[in-house]
């Protein structure tokens, strides 16, 4: 069975100031509530948007969905999206302002329809569900019958918006008939329906948002991009691994304390914004418990940090690859560097510097999928300089 989110639509009450389509969306899975998000257009936003639609209801409620549905699918879509969005109240106000319209319910992509049957062919567009009655049929693409159209046409066609569209529609038959006048219209023909709902058969330009209501939208449970990071505790285990070959070497402990298996603070998911800070806080404070006896630093590096001293003493032990050390505390300094952005006026800079250091994207992630690629490139750098260690240690046993 696929993981899936569940989105069906309700509406609320209206209880303040603001426009009177109030849609709610609900997000379940495995037949569970996930959260629900509330969407509102602030009073001085409607009178706006409706100036702009030429009082068109219809259509800011069309464009009121799309949006909320496109942000919806967006975050959904990232892994550990829903715990970012509903965090733990499980509920989510989206209140839209007329400072925000033009990026959002009136941004052109958000009013101007969006089709998977259209297929571009340099200038010329065509329908890809024309029907085996359609006169207008030019041609074929794969098993898809090709009709001439235009974005006027398309829009004005019966086929809803992708964004809107219900997931259980399926094979569209679009029908132009040929005129001696202006262009020919489009119209949707017939449709079918996986969920076998018998509504399609006379209401199937109805299948979208605000429609029939068996209306639903299905969103796939994202997975972990990174797929390395097995556990998140691969960094607390890295560290004590990396102590444990340390001490092999007879030169003490190098991480204080001895554990950090039952650390919490370092499987944070980054839920919302003080989470996500607080677990970079927290890897950054693992990192920070690593302690280099000063006896061992040679000198000119005594005043150095900890990690500048643990590069030190260990590209002057024999049989370690500097090379490896260094890149490897780079990749730390880094991770430490993050933190520091949080508590900086310049953070933006800083953390996309950093991640970029890390060879982690500054956009098109969310919290929890930053943080495990973090955790992801700390686990490896510690466990380097495990490998390093342990090479020191083989070459003091063959001396």
């Amino acid at each position: 069975m696929v993981d899936e989110y569940l989105v069906t639509l309700h509406f609320s009450e209206k209880t303040e100031d603001v426009y009177e389509y109030l849609p709610c969306f609900l997000v379940r899975r495995d037949g569970r509530d996930v959260g629900r998000v509330f969407l509102s257009l602030a009073g001085s936003a409607e009178v706006i948007a409706l100036h702009r639609l030429n009082d068109d209801t219809e259509k800011l409620n069309a464009a009121m969905l799309r949006y909320g549905l496109g942000r919806l699918r967006d975050l959904l879509s990232h892994f550990g999206g829903a715990e970012e969005l509903f965090g733990e109240s499980g509920a989510v106000k989206w209140k839209l302002t007329a400072e925000e319209l033009d990026v959002t319910v009136l941004a052109p992509h958000s009013l101007a329809k969006t089709c998977s049957y259209q297929i571009t062919e340099g200038r010329d567009l065509y329908c890809a569900a024309a029907g085996l009655g359609d006169e207008t049929a030019v041609g074929s693409s794969g098993i898809h019958r090709l009709a001439a159209t235009s974005r006027p046409m398309c829009a004005s066609c019966g086929l809803p918006d992708d964004r809107v569209l219900c997931s259980s529609f399926s094979h569209p038959s679009v029908i132009g008939r040929r005129t001696m006048g202006p262009p020919p219209s489009r119209h949707l023909y017939q449709a079918f329906c996986n969920d076998g709902e018998a509504v399609i058969q006379t209401k199937a330009q109805e299948c979208r948002a605000g429609g029939n209501t068996c209306w639903k939208l299905r969103i796939g449970v994202p997975e972990s991009i990174t797929g390395t990071t097995k556990s998140p505790l691969t960094l607390p285990e890295a560290l004590d691994f990396l102590d444990a070959v340390w001490r092999q070497l007879g030169k003490g402990p190098l991480v204080v304390p001895g554990t950090f298996t039952h650390a919490v603070g370092l499987v944070g998911t980054g839920a919302s914004q003080e989470e996500y800070e607080t677990t970079l806080s927290d890897i950054a404070d693992a990192i920070n418990r690593i302690k280099v006896d000063p006896s061992l630093v040679p000198a000119g590096n005594a005043k150095d940090g900890s990690l500048v001293k643990l590069r030190a003493a260990l590209t002057s032990m024999d049989g370690v690859d500097p090379a490896r050390v260094t890149d490897s505390i780079f990749v730390l300094q880094n991770v430490m560097g993050l933190r520091a952005s949080i508590q900086h006026s310049d953070a933006v800079t800083r953390r996309i510097a950093a991640l970029s250091a890390l060879g982690i994207p500054d956009v098109g992630l969310s919290k929890a999928e930053t943080l495990e690629l973090v955790r992801d490139c700390a686990a490896k750098a510690v466990l380097s300089l495990r490998d390093e260690v342990r090479k020191s240690v083989d070459a003091s046993e063959n001396e």
